[in-house]
């Protein structure tokens, strides 16, 4: 049997993404802002996350919020190829503004098609940051709390079982980020590449009481799930065997095993392969009896 074609997620280049036209068709060009040059990284690996949310986490007639960052631009583009292919409806909240550009683009693999599907999309509105291609602020977070989505797809910047999960804005990204957090939604995505795991960066995110994963799963009425990539490399690379070492708190922790019991809690990591649809599961950490 013929060996399943796999790309390397740890270095990528423009080389390799030519190989793959399903990575060339939803990659951000990428820029000199903090969040253009995020776009040239572990591009691989977040088109494979990109296409598991598309295919799994996204039904006909679903009610979204995307929030910003390189990952969640490219699921977007997923989403808009898969409503273009299956006829779907969906209606999109979010403060991103790369996903505001390409739903009003034209032309493009991942543009919207008013002939083929019914996609609806609302911005928060508030103070567009150029650094991070979103928009914050009272405003956005003002917007947030009005607006109803059956799901919430958040990204990160580092996360850790132990602590919670970070970001790298300024203080004006910080109003979203509590509230994607807290707020009572059906089901909340975590939503980051392998780089990510186990990482820290500026800002700690937690609501009044709780914090990182008990915070997240406490206002998800189904459950939290936790979507992310496997580093490349066999078992003996420092990079997966690091990577693993976080996964393993899922089976170690007394909080986050009696949150799986509870069925709130779910990890799934993927990677990219070259056909559809475009990802396979590798593992999936879900719910125990």
């Amino acid at each position: 049997m013929a060996k399943k074609k796999t790309l390397k997620t740890s270095t990528e280049h423009d080389t390799k993404l030519k190989q793959f036209d399903c990575v060339k068709q939803i990659a951000p060009a990428k820029d000199n802002t903090y969040t253009g040059k995020k776009c040239g990284i572990n591009v691989c690996a977040k088109a494979a996350i990109a296409y598991y949310i598309a295919d799994q986490l996204i039904p006909d007639a679903g009610n979204i919020f995307f929030d910003a960052g390189s990952t969640l631009t490219m699921a977007a583009r997923a989403a808009f190829i898969c409503a273009n292919e299956k006829g779907h409806s969906l209606m999109v909240t979010t403060n991103n503004m790369d996903i505001s550009e390409d739903f009003l683009s034209k032309k493009k693999p991942y543009s919207p098609d008013s002939n083929k599907c019914d996609i609806s999309l609302q911005l928060t509105g508030g103070k567009h940051d150029r650094q991070h291609h979103a928009l914050f602020g009272l405003l956005a977070a003002s917007t947030l709390e009005n607006v109803y989505p059956e799901a919430i797809f958040m990204g990160v910047t580092g996360f850790r079982f132990e602590e919670g999960l970070f970001y790298h804005g300024a203080n004006e990204e910080q109003s979203i980020k509590t509230a994607l957090y807290s707020k009572e939604v059906c089901r909340r995505i975590l939503v980051f590449d392998h780089s990510k795991m186990g990482k820290r960066d500026v800002f700690l995110c937690k609501n009044l009481d709780l914090k990182a994963i008990e915070g997240l799963c406490k206002n998800s009425a189904q459950k939290t799930i936790i979507v992310t990539s496997r580093p490349d490399g066999d078992s003996t690379s420092p990079e997966v065997q690091e990577f693993e070492k976080s996964l393993e708190v899922l089976n170690e922790s007394q909080l986050l095993v009696k949150l799986r019991k509870e069925g709130k809690l779910e990890a799934v990591v993927v990677r990219l392969m070259h056909k559809k649809p475009y990802y396979e599961v590798v593992k999936k950490i879900g719910l125990l009896p």
